[in-house]
């Protein structure tokens, strides 16, 4: 008996010595009290990187506006040094790009960490592509001042970034260095699953696991079903069982006193989500409860990835997703809505409370002592109108800033070689309304109308050519940057303000100097930058 207890002292030493040696995150270290520095984070994967040469890369994919380096780290089994050595599906993980929003950035430190230490076969069947800080130079300027009702002692970082910019609505206009910069890492790495990790402060409830998709639609439709009719149940069911973890979708009550419905996040393409669904990713955006307890935050964030990945990892999963990838990207034309109306797929049961309006300031508060389980319409779908798109877009030869905004998103742009006439269409401008003040330093479209015309274009040397065929892999996104009633086209984002109008005195719109041609038949074209078109 004597030597049984000690055989189970000495399991008991070893086993703690071994897991005090695994390195701790900055959230565990301090009993969730803090929250990284860059440096921490970075420090964190360098340990790993030491302990697992072989399965761990970290480096930065550029600098953010004050200079700061924005990290990212590869982990497979082995981790390939850049894209093109890469054979297997790629799961992205973007976190912090709100940075006073901290939980997704603490848990993907240790979900890495627990993947290598326990040996996990996800890091053999997946290559994971990881931006643990997105907003550095936010996440960098820490204060117990900012958002006090997550109860992080020490403080947490700012929404915005070193340029006052929110990086959650610059994916259409790609003005910041950190949204060029993902965008170039998404194109590298063209991955089936994309994360993006956030902390929601909206409607009250006891779940702390909020999520969503991209529902954008330009995306796949049929991607964004599967997620809503598969995956998610999945994932619900998942960290209910290991986890205790209520988990329901991301939105918010259509009315806070006396709620009917629960309405689902439309994001267009200025958001991450948004952006990269259009982009053939299944795009996810976690959103872990802010009035939840620190630590169960970073539970939640943590409990998604587990979740996600453990669907992800089964076989006969891994292979539809895949199938929907590739037919997405392989559809015979693309398309953009100029209009669509969300619509009830369903119900959902939210355990919400009775709320009260506080008097000083205005806002509703929950009522802890009157729990209510609501169970009200999702409207996690929609309907609407869609074009259908095929040819090319032909720009003239002074829009080369524009061309040059495509190339950063992953579009591919030609070049004329010889002057040619063709038939084509041209966007009238009959009426047009703007934003009442700039945001993030475009003055944005609010309202337009207009009408499409046929008309003879001459197509000079120097023009640019956007096809739309099959080897075009992002042309949805090309689509709905230059169709000028797309609700995520550049037009609207402020792009050609100065353009539209025929000239300094008039008050009056004219044309959208973006041109659509059926067919690039006839047209002698050269790649403005060397890039495969192909998968």
């Amino acid at each position: 008996m004597r030597k049984f207890a000690i055989v189970l002292l000495l399991f008991a030493f070893v086993f703690s010595f071994a897991k005090s040696d695994k390195p701790l995150t900055v959230a565990e270290k301090s009993d969730y009290t803090a929250t990284s520095r860059v440096k921490d984070v970075f420090n964190f994967f360098y340990t790993l990187e030491k302990d697992f040469p072989e399965k761990i890369v970290v480096s930065s994919i550029g600098k953010t506006f004050e200079g700061r380096d924005i990290p990212l780290v590869v982990v497979s089994n082995p981790a390939p040094l850049n894209p093109c050595d890469n054979l297997k599906p790629v799961i992205m993980i973007n976190a912090n790009i709100h940075a006073g929003e901290v939980e997704g950035k603490e848990a993907v430190q240790m979900f890495v960490r627990d993947m290598l230490y326990s040996k996990s076969p996800l890091i053999d069947k997946f290559t994971f592509v990881i931006v643990p800080v997105f907003n550095v130079d936010g996440n960098e300027k820490i204060s117990p001042k900012h958002r006090p009702y997550q109860r992080v002692k020490s403080g947490v970082g700012i929404r915005y970034n070193g340029m006052n910019m929110d990086l959650n609505r610059d994916f259409v206009k790609l003005d910041s260095r950190e949204a060029k910069a993902l965008v170039k890492t998404f194109n590298q790495w063209k991955p089936l699953v994309f994360v993006d990790m956030h902390t929601t402060n909206g409607s009250f409830h006891e779940e702390a696991l909020t999520l969503t998709w991209s529902m954008s639609p330009e995306g796949s439709k049929r991607v964004m079903d599967y997620i809503r009719k598969r995956i998610y149940p999945y994932m619900k069911a998942f960290v209910d069982r290991k986890y205790k973890i209520g988990c329901i979708p991301y939105g918010h009550f259509d009315n806070q006193e006396k709620p009917e419905k629960w309405n689902g996040f439309f994001g267009g393409m200025v958001f991450a989500t948004g952006y990269f669904g259009v982009k053939g990713a299944f795009s996810f955006l976690d959103e872990n409860y802010a009035y939840a307890d620190y630590k169960t935050r970073v539970k939640a964030a943590y409990s998604f990835l587990d979740a996600l990945t453990s669907f992800v990892a089964n076989e006969k999963n891994l292979k539809e997703m895949l199938s929907l990838q590739k037919e997405f990207y392989e559809r015979q034309k693309p398309y953009v809505f100029t209009e669509f109306k969300p619509e009830e797929c369903g119900k959902v049961t939210i355990k919400g409370y009775r709320v009260y309006k506080d008097k000083e300031t205005g806002r509703y508060k929950p009522d802890k002592s009157k729990r209510v389980d609501y169970t009200v319409d999702f409207i996690g779908d929609y309907e609407g109108k869609k074009v259908e798109l095929k040819g090319a877009f032909v720009l003239p030869t002074g829009l080369s800033p524009i061309a040059e905004k495509l190339i950063q998103h992953g579009i591919a742009v030609f070049k004329v070689v010889e002057d040619v006439k063709v038939k084509a269409k041209r966007y009238k401008i009959e009426e047009i309304s703007f934003s009442d003040f700039p945001f993030q330093g475009r003055q944005f479209v609010k309202d337009m109308k207009g009408h499409f015309e046929d008309f003879d274009l001459k197509v000079e040397k120097g023009f640019f050519v956007v096809p739309l065929g099959k080897n075009q892999v992002f042309r949805q996104v090309a689509a709905a940057l230059l169709y000028p009633e797309s609700g995520d086209s550049l037009l609207k984002e402020g792009f050609f303000n100065l353009l539209i109008f025929p000239s300094q005195w008039s008050k009056k719109p004219g044309y959208y100097p973006v041109y659509m041609v059926d067919s690039v038949k006839g047209l002698k074209l050269r790649l403005v930058k060397g890039q495969c078109l192909k998968r």
